[in-house]
């Protein structure tokens, strides 16, 4: 009986016993350690992704107070302007320094923050 005659089985045949078992070691260690380094590289992206999910949400939170403090401000210039009663005036004072207090903070926040 004839063995096969493509040429990749033909070098598979005349390689050396020890040749193939080094091969058959080998192969899979590597594929092995490139799996790990794929892994880890996977593991890095989902923990940068992470971190952008959570900074996005604190984002959303701080624009939802912003917008709570424009509503009691305009809400509060309005009712001045049409009753022209000084009692609606802290409402603005106060929702202008929170906005102050939130954009000092966040401009603060934002420049210490380093997603990569």
């Amino acid at each position: 009986m004839e063995g096969p005659q493509d040429p990749i089985s033909r070098i598979w045949i005349d390689w050396p016993v020890r040749s193939k078992g080094v091969a058959v070691v080998v192969l899979p260690i590597v594929m092995l350690v490139a799996g790990f380094i794929l892994l880890e590289t996977m593991v890095q992206r989902e923990n940068t992704a992470e971190q952008w999910v959570t900074y996005t949400i604190e984002v959303r939170r701080r624009l939802g107070s912003i917008l709570n403090d424009l509503l009691e401000a305009e809400t509060a210039a309005r009712g001045y302007i049409i009753s022209h009663k000084a009692r609606l005036l802290p409402g603005l004072t106060r929702a202008k320094e929170h906005l102050c207090g939130i954009w000092r903070t966040w401009t603060i926040s934002s420049a210490t923050i380093q997603i990569s």
